[in-house]
Formats: structure tokens, sequence, C-alpha cells
């Protein structure tokens, strides 16, 4: 940019690079469900119009009632199939270890939350 009056132009400003993007939308329509052995979770997949998905966090709430940690054993929202299909699955001893320390019986709470590479 330059500025101009009766003497003329000025020295041109600096250039700034501006990403035009937006962050993904939250995902929706989540459903979990339950099975002999695992924890089911499916959503419905975020829309990220001008960067594709690269990611999901499958978060899940830990035995202190207040932290919430990425759950990959099983339900790794870095994989492909994870992102395409938006389902995983959980195991369910992993709920009652470490990080987790569920006890059986308790509730599971889970959040997913969207990535790509506007944030």
């Amino acid at each position: 940019m330059k500025a101009f009056n009766d003497l003329g132009y000025s020295d041109a400003s600096d250039v700034l690079l501006v990403w035009l993007s937006v962050l993904p939308s939250q995902p929706t329509n989540l459903v979990v469900t339950l099975d002999e052995d695992t924890v089911n979770v499916a959503w419905s997949p975020s829309v990220s119009e001008f960067t594709p998905i690269t990611r999901y966090w499958i978060m899940v709430r830990m035995a202190d009632g207040v932290t919430f940690n990425n759950e990959v054993t099983g339900c790794d929202g870095s994989q492909a199939s994870v992102i395409t299909n938006t389902y995983c699955e959980i195991p369910k001893e992993n709920l009652n270890q470490a990080p987790h320390n569920l006890p059986w019986g308790d509730y599971v709470y889970i959040k997913v939350i969207a990535e790509s590479d506007a944030g």
C-alpha cells in the first residue's frame, strides 16, 4: 500500500500475508453406544470449507470428573479411516486403566473436536 499527497507517493508498506480460511464446524450428532467389549463413537462430519479435516480429537473424561484426555487406542482420530468414517471403537478395558481410570459402572463422557490446517 502507498500513501499519496501533493508531493507524490510514499514508499510501499511491508507485505502482509493473510491465510483466508475458517475453522471447521463443530462435529454434530454424536452417538455413543456400548456393546460387550467396546464403546462405539459415531458423529456427523464437520464442515471445513477451505481446508480438509486433518484429524478428530476423541476426548474421554477422566475419573477426576474434569479433565478430558485424547483417546488414541482404538480411536485414533488422526487415522484416515476414522476421519472418513467418523466412527471409532474404544475397548472398554482401556477406560478402566490409566489415564482414564474409570471404575466399572461409571458414566463415560465423550466429546469430539475437529481439526484442519486452519486450526
